[in-house]
């Protein structure tokens, strides 16, 4: 088809087409396809060991503190722990916080003066 008008029907055509080439393409280099995704994996996991933790803050002022909470609640739905500081914080990487969420506690993270922050970590 070179030209004129695409119709829905062509289109969904030429996706199909697409997938069925993906798909023999995968099926034909397996071994490579398998090793690649193997060897990307096992890279990450070794990068994440050798990191440090990363620390997610939300400030304790929002300005919709309903749609904080909604994602406190879809942090706790993946498995990450929210724990909430008694104290503010200043991290290494950031500036004094005056508080709020924070999703997989930093270990730089050091608590100071007085206000609300949530800590979290993953516990998977």
């Amino acid at each position: 088809m070179a030209g004129g008008w695409w119709r829905l029907r062509d289109i969904v055509e030429q996706q199909k087409i697409s997938a069925w080439a993906v798909l023999d393409l995968a099926a034909r280099n397996r071994e490579t396809v398998l090793r690649n995704a193997y060897l990307k994996a096992r890279r990450q996991v070794e990068r994440g060991a050798k990191g440090r933790p990363a620390g997610y803050v939300i400030p304790a002022t929002q300005h919709d503190p309903l749609t904080a909470l909604k994602l406190v609640q879809k942090l706790l739905g993946q498995g990450v722990e929210v724990m909430q500081a008694a104290n503010a914080f200043s991290s290494s990487l950031r500036h004094e916080l005056p508080g709020g969420l924070l999703g997989r506690a930093s270990r730089a993270a050091k608590m100071e003066s007085s206000s609300t922050c949530l800590a979290g970590r993953v516990i998977r």
